[in-house]
């Protein structure tokens, strides 16, 4: 393998914004990569998510607190999905049960029919949401939605590529 350099974003050299060169890869003549040719990494966050009838359960007694099945996954952050998605595995750890099944559309086009499981808990930091999932069985890893991100008042910041609160520390729900 080669050494990997910087090369000027946007042909911007006064402010040092560099975007790593690629292998193998011809700049044009603004200095830019083609395009298509990056790496899509994502956007990923840690959430924790947990069965909501075991929350219940905790909540009316009949079940210690320490009994919630749950777990803590490193996230995609997918804003072109509307819910959260989550694999066979997560879902069986999880114990959560099908709700319903429902028509979607992959990023290719292809319709399909996925199962909904919950209802669930999703935690970030301090803020939580229950909602149903959409299971996809294979999927490599877990997608954070834009109904979850929008409940729990999160956006992306693009610069950082970070989640964070759309309003600071605090959570503002609009009842427009």
């Amino acid at each position: 393998m080669g050494t990997r350099t910087g090369t000027p974003s946007r042909g911007v050299d006064k402010l040092k914004q560099y975007v790593p060169a690629q292998e193998n890869v011809t700049m044009n003549k603004y200095g830019r990569l083609p395009l298509g040719s990056r790496e899509r990494r994502g956007v990923h966050t840690e959430i924790t998510l947990k069965n909501g009838i075991d929350m219940i359960m905790v909540k009316k007694g009949l079940m210690p607190d320490h009994e919630i099945r749950q777990t803590t996954v490193n996230a995609l952050v997918d804003s072109g999905a509307w819910t959260m998605v989550i694999n066979d595995a997560t879902r069986e750890k999880l114990g959560l049960e099908t709700t319903r099944v429902a028509p979607g559309t992959l990023a290719d086009g292809t319709h399909v029919e996925y199962k909904l499981a919950g209802p669930l808990e999703i935690s970030w930091k301090d803020r939580s949401v229950i909602c149903e999932a959409l299971v996809v069985p294979h999927a490599d890893e877990n997608l954070l939605g834009a109904i979850p991100l929008e409940a729990m008042d999160l956006t992306i910041n693009p610069r950082t590529e970070e989640v964070i609160g759309a309003h600071g520390d605090q959570i503002v729900h609009s009842l427009k």
